[in-house]
């Protein structure tokens, strides 16, 4: 009866703890905003500039997909013929495949 009771619970946690697509798309835009602060070296109003551009064109040029399987969520996003895939669980964001594409997603974005 506890195991039972334990898993719903777990199942509850999971299911309540889930990434939104709005939360990937914030850490998909602050890991690519890291990334490009990392290739400039620019001053405070450049990093501004940068993030706004970020905010702005990130998702003209990339497409995401959003799938939702009730106790995790999988974000897709893709640039051309490159692709990311994390997990969403227990509010932590897990890259699955495609992690050394962001560098050169990145670098298609600062052309």
């Amino acid at each position: 009866m506890w195991k039972f009771i334990l898993a719903v619970v777990v199942v509850c946690i999971a299911y309540f703890s889930k990434p939104s697509q709005a939360s990937f798309q914030s850490g998909f835009e602050q890991k690519v905003l890291t990334q490009l602060q990392s290739l400039s070296n620019d001053n405070l109003l450049g990093e501004l500039i940068i993030s706004k551009l970020v905010e702005n064109v990130l998702w003209e040029v990339c497409q995401g997909k959003y799938d939702d399987y009730f106790v995790c969520t999988t974000y897709e996003i893709r640039l051309g013929t490159k692709k990311i895939k994390y997990l969403g669980v227990f509010g932590q964001v897990i890259p699955i495949s495609g992690e050394n594409n962001l560098k050169e997603i990145t670098a298609i974005l600062n052309k």
